[in-house]
């Protein structure tokens, strides 16, 4: 799954870029594959402490008691190094598509609605959603669109 998650990766990148991963050990030759020497890759590899009782860790993460950054390939900026942003995208597609949120009784029968759904998250985060910090769309940010408020969806 890893591999075909980055080489899908690579071929969408034209420039070299620097690539972060966390410390699944797949990642590492995955990215060697795909992008061969033309990355800087680094990698983000966390401790956690134990949780204290059994039940609490089913519905809380354990605590962070380290973060090593270390490269892996290339000449990645060690302080760059981070999953951070993904992270935080995929925290926004949880609370924003209640099919993914944890423990949930809302899935998609089939896969073609889930797909649908996710679509349309996107669509919306990048073309309607304002960004606060950037203070337009994602998609107004990139040249994309105009800010002239127009937005239509093209279904199959």
């Amino acid at each position: 799954m890893a591999d075909a998650f980055i080489e899908d990766l690579a071929s969408r990148l034209s420039n070299r870029v620097q690539l972060s991963t966390d410390a699944l050990r797949a990642y590492t030759d995955a990215v060697e594959r795909a992008f061969g020497a033309e990355v800087d890759y680094g990698s983000i590899v966390k401790t956690f402490g134990q949780a204290e009782v059994e039940e609490q860790r089913r519905y809380s993460p354990s605590k962070i008691t380290g973060v090593r950054r270390m490269p892996v390939q290339g000449q990645p900026h060690i302080d760059l190094i981070s999953t951070s942003h993904v992270k935080k995208q995929n925290h926004t597609l949880r609370m924003h598509c209640r099919r993914l949120t944890r423990l949930t009784n809302a899935f998609s029968k089939k896969l073609e609605n889930f797909k649908a759904a996710v679509a349309l998250h996107y669509a919306y985060y990048n073309f309607v959603k304002s960004n606060i910090a950037i203070r337009c769309t994602p998609a107004m940010a990139a040249g994309v669109t105009t800010p002239s408020g127009q937005f239509a969806i093209s279904w199959k």
